[in-house]
């Protein structure tokens, strides 16, 4: 019985252990499967942390909390970036109180105050102290939550947003200021003007809008590059700010053009005060990149409440008053009267039919001829540009051509009498007539604008002319200051085989020292140096010298505006061989001129000037 007894006992001391054994196994199995999960967990923890960490530091973003009863408290690592705040200081509501700028800290104070006590969630914006000249903008957000154990915590972000603030300050600027010369735009002007004026209708005060239009800038800005037209505009909107008190309102408005408004004005005249200082500001010289400019501005005023109850009209009739000083002779001012709107009216009226006129082809050529003297040969002609308006008649140069350079349309009116010029002297050609140079007015705008070899390319080979047979008459100002893209210019013209004559010498910027440089082939006196000959001392001695220099340049001269033998005869004296002027023939017709060289080829007596 002891042997079956002892050898039970052993089998069960056997399966016990066999058990044992095997549910040991089983829980270390569990427990090294439970550990790799949880170290997996712990680095899918500590990966997702390094992913928020650097999430914060792209958005600038640091995220905090802190319980105010137990102290706990943490912070990100961005957090401390952001503030500036080494890692290894303790943080803590007075440590971050602690890194806002000192004129800010009660706004955050305040904030976290009212949070903690039971208020809302909120977000305030503070700065930091400055660094490297300027101090950052963070936004501070907060809230408050309560967990089961009722431990209050308050937990928020802290985004800087000095860069989000620039760009939103830059995007204003854009929409409200000239980002030239710094002056407000025409949106802020009109806001503050609106603002003003009420203050007028309250306190029936008078106010009164300027209009200022610079004299000539774009023949400026077309000559002399727009760089140089840039800084003129810059330099004459500080004139223009000097002569201003602080409560007066300047802006730009686009291109030339600038508005004024002088509010708190106790009479009408105070207004032509300011605009005669206004002027007189302007017409000193300014030093453009060691180039001496002179400019003057035209002036339009309108005053509330007489001319007008809201900003837009005041506005409108200003524009008006200054289109009506720049007509009267520029560099002036004047208030805007009712009978104004007329003459701007057909002034509109004026250029919608001008542009009509070009496209159904109502601008024809007249050409007056030049004579080579004494032999009295007809040499050349000159192309005028003519207007035959179907209702008004002929309509004079000196009436469209400026509206033509103000309103753009100069370009196709220059491109078109170009073209019928070389038409008409392919049609010569094919008739057998001898050949004469035809002469071309080309306008500074024309020249300067882009494209224009390429265009007058264009037109040699449509018409087949000969440029040989061209003559390019061009304005002092469109060569004034010439650089080297001008030069270059007026070499391939050369090289095409136009002749190239300076047109009105002597009347605008001349430069004795670019007439070296640029390949002319002609002088034009102009008619206002001879009209006086030969009483006048001065004009006699300007066009004597005028014919001196040519020859000493190898440059041919013409004679404009002859209408006196006396004028003649005096131009003969001096060696003045070409000339052209009513005395000689007006302005003719190509039927005319067809006639003429019809009769110089028998010898007959219509191609004799009197």
């Amino acid at each position: 019985m002891r042997v079956v007894a002892q050898h039970v006992s052993t089998g069960l001391l056997g399966t016990f252990l066999l058990v044992t054994s095997g549910r040991t196994r089983r829980i270390e199995s569990l427990v090294s499967q439970r550990t790799a999960e949880l170290a997996d967990a712990s680095a899918r923890l500590i990966a997702k942390q390094a992913i928020l960490t650097h999430a914060e530091r792209i958005a600038r973003l640091g995220s905090w909390e802190t319980q105010p009863a137990t102290g706990k408290t943490y912070w990100s690592a961005e957090l401390f970036h952001i503030l500036g705040v080494p890692p290894d200081q303790a943080a803590g509501v007075d440590r971050l109180l602690a890194a806002i700028h000192p004129d800010d800290r009660e706004t955050l104070r305040a904030a976290l105050n009212t949070v903690g006590n039971g208020g809302a969630a909120t977000s305030v914006d503070v700065r930091l102290p400055e660094r490297d000249g300027s101090s950052p903008i963070v936004h501070v957000s907060i809230e408050a939550t309560r967990g089961a154990d009722g431990v209050e915590t308050l937990r928020g972000t802290l985004q800087d947003i000095s860069e989000r603030r620039a760009a939103e300050a830059h995007i204003h600027y854009l929409a409200h200021y000239d980002t030239l010369t710094g002056l407000p735009n025409r949106s802020l002007w009109a806001s503050r003007a609106s603002q003003a004026l009420a203050f007028a209708r309250r306190h029936q005060l008078k106010l009164a809008v300027l209009f200022l239009d610079l004299d000539n800038f774009k023949t400026i800005n077309d000559t002399l590059g727009h760089p140089v037209g840039d800084r003129l505009l810059s330099s004459a909107a500080g004139r223009l700010s000097a002569c201003l008190r602080d409560e007066d309102v300047l802006a730009r408005i686009g291109g030339d053009e600038f508005v004024i408004l002088l509010p708190k004005l106790n009479r009408s005249d105070d207004a032509a005060v300011v605009a005669r200082k206004l002027l007189e500001s302007l017409t000193q010289p300014f030093d453009i990149d060691g180039q001496e400019l002179t400019v003057s501005t035209s002036i339009g005023i309108a005053v509330y409440p007489g001319n007008g109850s809201d900003i837009d009209v005041l506005l409108k009739h200003a524009d008006t008053a200054m289109y009506g000083a720049k007509n009267e002779g520029r560099n002036d001012f004047r208030f805007f009267t009712p009978d104004m709107n007329s003459r701007v009216f057909a002034r509109l009226k004026l250029e919608n039919a001008l542009r009509r006129a070009i496209e159904r082809n109502e601008l024809i050529l007249e050409y007056q001829p030049q004579w080579e003297m004494p032999e009295q040969r007809l040499i050349g002609v000159e192309a005028l540009v003519r207007w035959e308006h179907p209702e008004r008649g002929r309509v004079t140069p000196l009436e469209f051509i400026p509206v033509a350079e103000e309103s753009g349309l100069i370009h196709a009116i220059g491109d078109h009498v170009l073209r019928t010029a070389c038409l008409q002297q392919a049609a010569w050609h094919a008739a057998g007539l001898r050949p004469v140079t035809i002469a071309v007015n080309i306008s500074a705008l024309q020249f300067r604008r882009q494209g224009f070899l390429e265009r007058v390319r264009r037109i040699i080979d449509e018409t087949g002319a000969d440029p040989k047979g061209l003559d390019l008459e061009l304005t002092e100002s469109a060569l004034m200051q010439p650089g080297p893209e001008i030069e270059a210019q007026l070499a391939s013209l050369r090289e095409m085989g136009f002749g190239l004559a300076l047109d009105d010498f002597g009347t605008g910027y001349s430069s004795l020292a670019y007439l070296k440089r640029i390949p002319l082939t002609h002088l034009k006196i102009d008619r206002s140096f001879v009209q006086d000959l030969p009483g006048d001392a001065e004009d006699a001695a300007i066009a004597t010298a005028t014919l001196s220099i040519a020859r000493d340049l190898g440059l041919a001269v013409i004679a404009e505006g002859v209408e006196t033998p006396a004028q003649r005869d005096f131009l003969l004296t001096r060696q003045c061989r070409v000339m052209q002027g009513y005395l000689l023939s007006p302005p003719l017709p190509a039927t005319a001129i067809t006639q003429l060289l019809r009769d110089d080829q028998v010898g007959g007596p219509a191609a004799r000037p009197p």
